[in-house]
């Protein structure tokens, strides 16, 4: 209410429930949201006294509006992407951060420039004083970012504009990869050992479909993923110097959540899969000793763990989607793959894809 009466907007109120109170930034704006409807609806305020109710971003106590589009400036310089069906253009009044980009993504490059679905997201990049700069993706505004920040938060984009684009029913922090028997998904959250696989099967040749976003179809059984740089945080750069020998060499970037991580490319990209191809779901665990076990799940074992790697997009499922939701996972064989040695854990993947 004090905040309300200061003049704050409902994006200010929710960050500093967030800050005040260790809530989620998806909490705290349901609930400011729900209080201000409330002091309408009790006559406490009045409609022109409401404050705005715009979506937010809320990251490390800075907020963002996420409604809207500012009309961007004109900058000089220039580069496409594109990540599956969405097309990103990056302007920048720095040479210097668009040769990173290109470098960091080339892949995901669109070198024709051309646009037969939607139209493009911009991202604009603006220097600041101080080698500093502001990011700007519609009218989500990240100030003050450092040059090893960008990368990053470029990516972030990336992913948030792909699941914007594609998401239906079911999303999953998930790899997956492409393989003689079908494809593998690979769940698992951070620190679980997931990317580390990743990156090391995609140098030991197999075909790579995602490494951070799997979108579920339910009602067309259609399963989408995001065909993202793999990126590599800071421990297990050592574990992965036998897939990438140059690693220690590559460039390295900071997240906002302080963490250091190094992207690296699939060497081939695999397009062609569908939702009945998968072969098994591996949940990686990396582990401290110099070990390896392989332990099959049972279903409900298998649901509880991909539903602890899902994302919460508040939608409602019917009870048949539910149904057919586990019926899909219990036609799946799935394990649970303990590891420490990378070369181990690749040919223990080769050999479940043979069978």
């Amino acid at each position: 209410w004090a905040l309300v009466k200061q003049g704050h907007d409902a994006s200010v109120i929710a960050a500093k429930l967030v800050r005040d109170y260790a809530v989620s930034p998806e909490t705290a704006e349901k609930f400011t949201r729900s209080i201000l409807r409330d002091l309408v609806s009790g006559r406490f305020l009045n409609d022109d006294e409401l404050p705005s109710t715009a979506s937010t971003v809320v990251d490390n106590g800075r907020v963002f509006p996420a409604d809207g589009c500012e009309k961007l400036p004109a900058l000089v310089y220039q580069v496409c992407f594109n990540v599956g069906n969405v097309f990103i253009e990056v302007f920048s009044d720095s040479r210097h951060c668009i040769d990173l980009l290109e470098g960091t993504f080339e892949f995901l490059k669109n070198r024709r420039k051309q646009y037969k679905h939607e139209s493009p997201v911009r991202i604009c990049i603006e220097s600041e004083a101080g080698g500093r700069f502001t990011v700007r993706y519609g009218r989500i505004v990240v100030e003050d970012c450092a040059f090893d920040e960008l990368a990053p938060i470029v990516h972030g984009v990336f992913v948030v504009r792909f699941y914007e684009a594609n998401f239906t029913s079911l999303a999953f922090h998930c790899a997956a990869m492409c393989s003689d028997a079908g494809m593998i998904l690979i769940p698992g959250a951070s620190g679980s050992g997931k990317s580390t696989l990743v990156a090391a099967l995609a140098a030991s040749g197999f075909p790579y479909i995602t490494d951070e976003l799997v979108l579920v179809d339910v009602q067309q059984s259609r399963i989408i993923g995001a065909p993202l740089a793999i990126g590599l945080k800071k421990g297990s750069w050592d574990l992965s110097g036998e897939f990438y020998p140059h690693i220690e060499q590559m460039a390295s970037f900071r997240r906002q959540d302080g963490q250091h991580i190094k992207y690296v490319t699939p060497a081939s990209v695999c397009k062609d899969y569908t939702f009945d191809s998968i072969s098994c779901i591996v949940f990686p665990r990396l582990i401290d000793e110099d070990v390896l076990s392989l332990h099959p799940l049972s279903v409900p074992e298998t649901f509880a763990r991909l539903t602890e790697a899902g994302y919460d997009t508040n939608r409602k499922l019917r009870i048949q989607d539910v149904g057919n939701i586990l019926g899909w996972i219990g036609s799946i064989p799935a394990y649970e793959m303990r590891y420490r040695n990378l070369g181990a854990a690749v040919q223990e993947i080769v050999a479940l894809s043979k069978v």
